[in-house]
């Protein structure tokens, strides 16, 4: 898992513009894309995407939720 966090992270640096990532996020259909605290939000939902695009063994299971598992993924970062 740290690995797989220390890539991420590696590749996140930059600078982003709010209503770039406000973009991207509503036009995904994430959960969460219309929050204030927006950093935080497209943290988790780039983080997710990354999940879901890599093979690297990690699974997320959120077992309160029923609905599909496979989006918005609550991260908590």
């Amino acid at each position: 898992m740290k690995e797989t966090c220390d890539y991420f992270f590696k590749e996140f640096k930059g600078n982003y513009d709010g209503i770039s990532c406000y973009d991207e996020m509503i036009f995904s259909d994430f959960s969460q894309a219309r929050q204030a605290e927006w950093p935080g939000f497209y943290l988790e939902y780039r983080f997710g995407k990354f999940l879901k695009n890599k093979q690297n063994g990690i699974h997320v299971i959120r077992d309160y939720d029923k609905g599909n598992m496979d989006e918005n993924i609550d991260l908590d970062l």
